[in-house]
């Protein structure tokens, strides 16, 4: 079955499972962020390597679910990058302003990444996120431009080239960018050539229980066989990345069995449209580096490693869920109304500049 991606003519309404999906994926991340305290962790890293795993789980799912909607969108708006870029930036001023009324010493190098927070050394996910959406347009460009063929055989070299980068890490100039992009058209592909895969539910329901075993049994033979050769010694987290095509396979699976279930509940797509003010709030730099240790050295450090992971996930999704719709209500009000004004200044001086230059191409 061959579908053509188009939104023309249609009316956009949220499929709450799949806002579900994407609520479920924001507290995996906040289990694998809360599993990051070295001084808690360090003599348990091969236990608690699987939830770690979680968040990049997560990460894919997002990309997967945002890849299935802007295969429809032939444009971007630069009214929501704009936004992003200043929402960035007033949260990051929020908590600069919090810690140093905390009284917590910040370096010089923390302190100008809270200017600069669109920054892979803050939140690379926003970042990489914000790339991939300005270059949506033109990959959907270079798909129309391809018949089954030629789409056929780009995915597949995509697929070798994930496999081949995983093993060698690094020797084939990946990047966080460049792993969207690749999701982006296995998405796209599956969208437009594989719908009869995509709504079965029972094919997608064993893909991804043979995706969650896969990733566990990985660990597992990777922890016994660690002592005994050493080059498995100290990979027990090697397999905890953003490019392991099982992550992958299980975010593309998750979202076919959420796809296939029709339902609709305001709630729940109330909570999932905050998911990247949750992003921007829960992992900030400052809040990571520099408040997140002194709450767990002065209130935490002497629970069971286990029930303060869970306790933190749980504040941590909580708090980022509340705080982001509080900040949605309030300061995101005035951000979108600057917003706007940004975006006309600036689209006037990007179409003098032009002008100028086509005139002088004459």
């Amino acid at each position: 079955m061959e579908y053509v991606c188009s939104n023309k003519g249609s009316k956009k309404t949220r499929n709450s499972t799949i806002e579900l999906l994407k609520i479920i994926a924001m507290f995996m991340i906040a289990l694998s962020h809360s599993a990051q305290i070295d001084e808690m962790f360090n003599t348990h890293i091969e236990n608690i390597a699987f939830i770690r795993q979680l968040g990049q789980i997560g990460n894919a799912i997002f990309i997967v679910c945002s890849a299935y909607f802007l295969v429809d969108s032939d444009k971007n708006k630069k009214e929501k990058i704009i936004n992003i870029i200043l929402d960035s930036f007033l949260i990051s001023m929020i908590f600069l302003l919090v810690t140093m009324s905390l009284g917590i010493n910040i370096s010089f190098e923390m302190l100008i990444k809270q200017f600069i927070p669109i920054s892979l050394g803050n939140n690379w996910f926003i970042t990489c996120y914000l790339l991939f959406y300005i270059i949506h347009p033109y990959l959907n460009m270079i798909i129309k431009n391809m018949d089954k063929k030629q789409f056929t055989r780009l995915v597949f070299g995509l697929f070798v080239y994930l496999i081949i980068e995983f093993f060698l890490k690094n020797k084939l100039n990946y990047s966080y960018l460049i792993g969207f992009v690749i999701i982006y058209f296995i998405v796209a592909y599956m969208k437009k050539y594989l719908q009869d895969f995509m709504q079965n539910r029972k094919l997608n329901f064993i893909i991804l229980i043979i995706g969650l075993l896969l990733s566990y049994i990985i660990l597992l033979f990777t922890k016994i066989l660690g002592t005994n050769i050493s080059f498995l010694s100290d990979k027990i987290l090697y397999w905890n990345r953003f490019i392991n095509i099982i992550f992958i396979l299980i975010a593309i699976s998750s979202f076919n069995i959420a796809n296939s279930i029709k339902w609709e509940k305001k709630w729940i797509n109330s909570i999932s449209s905050l998911s990247l003010l949750f992003y921007l709030i829960h992992d900030n730099l400052l809040f990571r580096d520099c408040i997140k240790p002194v709450l767990y050295d002065n209130y935490f450090k002497y629970l069971p490693p286990y029930l303060w992971l869970l306790i933190e996930a749980t504040i941590l999704f909580i708090g980022g869920v509340v705080l982001g719709k509080l900040y949605k209500e309030t300061f995101q009000r005035a951000t979108k109304r600057l917003t706007n004004k940004i975006s006309n200044l600036l689209t006037n001086i990007y179409l003098h500049f032009e002008n100028k230059y086509l005139e002088e191409k004459k």
